[in-house]
């Protein structure tokens, strides 16, 4: 069976030197590989593509049977890694903490021990456009999940 680790290899070795960075290896049993992927400056169906013909390329099919997919985690998906988390700065997030508190708010700030929200607290008898704005803090620790807001305009 091939392992997480392996997989994770072979990827570091195909995208070092690249903006490309792992977000979530899943191996399923009968060797069914599912890897997420992001980048930095966005990724595409084909770079998604030229990634897994290279890491494919680092397993013998003849010696383990596998099946591969690469793709990139969904709109809806929860953010799972700070490189995540530092690409989507200036965005809304929805975040849900390990104590069950939901925010709202944007994200300023991503560096390696948690996230800077910007929220509006909530004053009565004043529309939401006036409410104040408030930082707030947040190891990723405290984070039970964080998905970006889709807005339309």
């Amino acid at each position: 069976m091939i392992t997480a680790e392996q997989v994770n290899r072979a990827l570091d070795e195909t995208i070092s030197g690249t903006d490309i960075f792992v977000v979530q290896v899943k191996v399923h049993p009968g060797n069914r590989i599912e890897v997420d992927l992001d980048a930095d400056e966005g990724l595409t169906i084909e770079r998604c593509r030229e990634v897994h013909k290279k890491v494919e390329a680092l397993f013998d099919r003849e010696t383990e049977d596998y099946s591969l997919t690469i793709g990139s985690p969904g709109l809806d998906e929860p953010l799972r890694v700070v490189r995540q988390y530092r690409k989507n700065t200036g965005r809304i997030l929805a975040v849900t903490t390990r104590d069950g508190r939901k925010l709202e708010g944007m994200l300023k700030q991503a560096d390696d021990l948690g996230i800077m929200l910007e929220i509006k607290v909530k004053t009565k008898g004043k529309p939401a456009s006036k409410w104040p704005l408030q930082e707030e803090q947040l190891p990723f620790e405290a984070i039970a999940e964080a998905k970006i807001v889709i807005q339309f305009k």
